[in-house]
């Protein structure tokens, strides 16, 4: 019985400290923040890549006008989205911030 309860301590502390590692909060809603964010983030860097890909197909002049362009419309999205995924959470009770971000870990979402 002393081996489990050791275990499970460890086992807290340790869910605690990637926590902190990763998230930097021990929020359930900071960190589902933070998930939202990140994959909108990637979502919208992964548009700007095959937007580029695009336009290099077009040529020199029109690769230069789309990267100037896609910079400006990435961190747009990006600050729009990094809003979006605030407000989100912040509308939510602590309960439905645990119950989210446990769906996106274990793949639900």
């Amino acid at each position: 019985m002393k081996k489990a309860a050791k275990l499970l301590i460890v086992l807290l502390v340790l869910a605690v400290v990637v926590a902190l590692v990763k998230y930097r909060t021990l929020s359930p809603c900071g960190m589902l923040k933070k998930e939202w964010v990140e994959r909108a983030r990637e979502q919208v860097e992964e548009a700007s890549e095959r937007a580029r890909g695009a336009a290099e197909e077009l040529g020199g002049r029109a690769e230069r006008i789309a990267d100037d362009l896609g910079e400006s419309l990435e961190e747009t999205a990006k600050e729009v989205a990094e809003s979006l995924a605030e407000t989100a959470a912040d509308e939510k009770s602590l309960g439905e911030c645990v119950v989210e971000l446990w769906e996106m870990k274990v793949g639900k979402r």
